[in-house]
C-alpha cells in the first residue's frame, strides 16, 4: 500500500511484499521469505525524478509525496535486523 506522505519515524510497519527486480542497490533488501516483517521505521531516502542526487537522507515524516516520489525506508525489528524497504512494499500496522 502505497502513503501519500513520507512516514514519520518510530512508524510501526509490516513488510507485504518484496520487490526482488526492482531497487537492487538496497545494502539491507529483503528477501520474499522477509514477508510479514514487522519493524519500525528509523531512517529513510526520498528519490525525486526532480533531483539529480541519488536521494534526500532523513526527510521529515509528513512530507508529501507525488506518483514520481519513491521512498526507500530503513526499518528494526526488536531483533535489532534491518531491511530497506520501499514505501510500495509495506503496510502501516
Amino acid at each position: 500500500m502505497e502513503h501519500n506522505t513520507v512516514l514519520p519515524f518510530g512508524t510501526r510497519i509490516v513488510l507485504a511484499q518484496v520487490d526482488m527486480f526492482g531497487w537492487l542497490g538496497r545494502d539491507h533488501h529483503p528477501e520474499p521469505s522477509d514477508v510479514g516483517f514487522v519493524g519500525v521505521v528509523v531512517g529513510n531516502c526520498l528519490f525525486s525524478p526532480d533531483d539529480d542526487s541519488d536521494c534526500k537522507e532523513n526527510v521529515l515524516g509528513g512530507t508529501e509525496l507525488t506518483e514520481e516520489h519513491a521512498v526507500c525506508y530503513t526499518v528494526v525489528d526488536g531483533t535489532g535486523r534491518k531491511l530497506e524497504v520501499m514505501n510500495f512494499e509495506l503496510e502501516v500496522v
